[in-house]
């Protein structure tokens, strides 16, 4: 069964006091107007999501995400973990400034589960664990690397997925998590693409190609400066 779920929201910036729907369907495209979308500007000169707006979109996206997941056949603890790792995810982008293509940082990996979910769905992927670790991953991927950016220290993001899901679903998440350093350098894109490669999990090699794609689907609201590491990074 499919079903359509509409999200009206209302501008406060928009002197015309406009409306956008936005459709969630399996055949559709959920993209937010960044002249649209409401937000608030703070002291740094950056965006922040209004939390009227959040509401309503976690609302919309925790129905979309159990739906595929009971779509995918995911039943019981491989269901309820699928929603307790939605959560942890909404939670850690939520107080994050908007990406700079002016949408929900939560959006980005929303997305890369939409597609990897409707590719699951097409080619008949029955493999329960298969699928929660996968989604799971694609869901977190960014919740320790930028978790400062959401007021969360990057310790207690990873501790809650260690806690509250597994530790090879928090290890996979480590990995594809660029190392910060306060008595050198920060790793390179280099070494850590490096590092990715060397890695044994192959639940690693299904999430980050999807984050890639997602990062060129935006790359024209970046600066010039950084486009061209995205693009050989991809």
């Amino acid at each position: 069964k499919e079903n359509d779920i509409n999200l009206y929201y209302q501008s406060r910036e928009d002197s015309t006091n406009h409306k956008k729907t936005c459709r969630i369907s399996p055949k559709s495209t959920f993209v937010l107007n960044p002249k649209l979308s409401t937000s608030k500007e703070t002291a740094m000169g950056q965006e922040q999501p209004d939390p009227e707006l959040f509401r309503r979109l976690d609302k919309l996206l925790k129905v979309y995400i159990a739906e595929i997941g009971t779509a995918l056949g995911l039943k019981g603890d491989n269901h309820r973990l699928l929603m307790i790792g939605y959560g942890l995810a909404f939670e850690g982008h939520k107080y994050a400034p908007n990406r700079e293509s002016g949408e929900p940082y939560i959006m980005h990996p929303f997305r890369q589960f939409r597609r990897i979910s409707i590719r699951m769905l097409k080619f008949g992927v029955v493999s329960p664990d298969f699928i929660r670790l996968t989604l799971l991953i694609i869901l977190l991927h960014d919740t320790v690397e930028d978790a400062l950016k959401g007021k969360i220290l990057p310790f207690v993001a990873y501790s809650k997925i260690c806690t509250l899901l597994d530790e090879l679903t928090a290890y996979c998440v480590l990995t594809l998590t660029k190392k910060k350093f306060e008595t050198k350098e920060d790793e390179t894109r280099k070494e850590f693409l490096e590092r990715v490669l060397r890695s044994e999990l192959w639940m690693v090699f299904v999430a980050k190609p999807e984050d890639m794609i997602d990062n060129l689907t935006t790359l024209n609201a970046l600066p010039f400066e950084k486009q061209p590491g995205k693009v050989r990074e991809a």
